[in-house]
């Protein structure tokens, strides 16, 4: 997206007036015929936001698969701490009958059980990172979407407000001299372009 998408914006509120449809009437006839053909050029060019849809339903697909394998694990750590502590009472109960050989291999399979667990939670965290990050990513992302669509109508406001002021054959403005500089700051910025970072 170009560098005239975002300092249009600014420009507009900032240095003329708060509204966007009253401040097009400020603006000389020839710099806001010029202003809104960039404009016309920068919304006709959808690629970023494309990239940008693209890349939420990526996220969102990838968020979706990680939340599956998060419950299935904690699934499956919910039944190995069931199994563990049903072994251990069985060893605890049946302790005195036991022959050293049976309760050497009952120990071991505790043991067993107990690192089992062990490396499924383990799993479990990273996962837990991995989906919390994913969701900061999307919401991210989206809050990206949401002010790309902000600007994108004030943008169109402004083409209509000045599309109105052509019908009405209304040049009022400020001064040419005042516009001048405002080209000469526009013209410097066209050739520029903004990567919006999607990481």
């Amino acid at each position: 997206m170009s560098v005239i998408f975002n300092t249009l914006i600014s420009r507009m509120k900032y240095r003329y007036q708060p509204q966007i449809t009253a401040s097009a009437a400020t603006i000389p006839t020839p710099s806001r015929h010029h202003l809104a053909h960039q404009i016309e050029e920068t919304l006709d060019d959808r690629s970023l936001t494309n990239q940008l849809d693209e890349t939420i339903h990526t996220t969102q697909e990838k968020l979706e698969e990680m939340q599956g394998s998060e419950q299935f694990l904690d699934t499956r750590i919910r039944k190995y701490r069931k199994m563990l502590a049903e072994h251990l009472m069985r060893i605890n109960r049946e302790c005195e009958d036991m022959n050293g050989v049976d309760k050497e291999r009952h120990l071991d399979l505790q043991e067993r059980y107990q690192l089992q667990i062990c490396d499924v939670m383990d799993v479990h965290k990273e996962i837990v990172i991995q989906v919390e990050t994913l969701r900061r990513k999307l919401k991210e992302l989206e809050k990206k979407r949401d002010d790309l669509k902000y600007k994108r109508e004030e943008c169109e406001e402004f083409l209509i407000a000045s599309a109105k002021l052509d019908l009405e054959d209304d040049g009022g403005g400020i001064g040419e001299g005042q516009g001048d500089v405002e080209m000469g700051a526009l013209n410097r910025t066209t050739t520029e372009t903004l990567e919006l970072e999607i990481s």
